[in-house]
């Protein structure tokens, strides 16, 4: 440190050595590259590029962005199969809520009673043992 500052103080960076470029190593072929993008233009979703090239989907994922950033193509592709949008309402299938209590509701649906009583909060439900209604109207007044 103290010799870096020498250095600037009496302007002598230009004596300095510059440090030698790190390369990249190339992960993807050429070939692939051209795949990758030929796919992506082509409006392929992120699996269908994995699957093509033999590579994860996060690998895919970021070789997609490195392209992005290098201008090679336009837009990441997008993913075919979300984790939000697989995921389904556990209370859908019970159909007498307010008959049931918290335990029984919790048992069924394979949650905790602590997380039944979360999930009827938001929705302003009531079983036979829990107001998730009036908590809800507390909560947010």
């Amino acid at each position: 440190k103290s010799i870096q500052g020498k250095i600037l103080s009496m302007e002598l960076t230009g004596h300095v050595k510059p440090a030698p470029k790190v390369e990249a190593v190339r992960t993807y072929s050429e070939a692939e590259e051209a795949t990758f993008v030929q796919m992506v233009n082509d409006g392929a979703f992120v699996e269908a590029i994995a699957d093509a090239l033999d590579r994860s989907v996060n690998s895919v994922r970021g070789k997609a962005l490195s392209l992005l950033r290098s201008g090679d193509i336009d837009a990441i592709p997008k993913q075919e199969v979300t984790k939000g949008s697989s995921k389904e309402d556990p209370l859908a299938d019970i159909a007498d809520i307010g008959s049931q209590t918290v335990e029984a509701i919790a048992e069924q649906i394979g949650k905790t009673a602590r997380g039944v009583k979360t999930m009827l909060t938001r929705r302003g439900l009531s079983a036979a043992d829990y107001d998730g209604a009036s908590k809800k109207e507390k909560a947010s007044a």
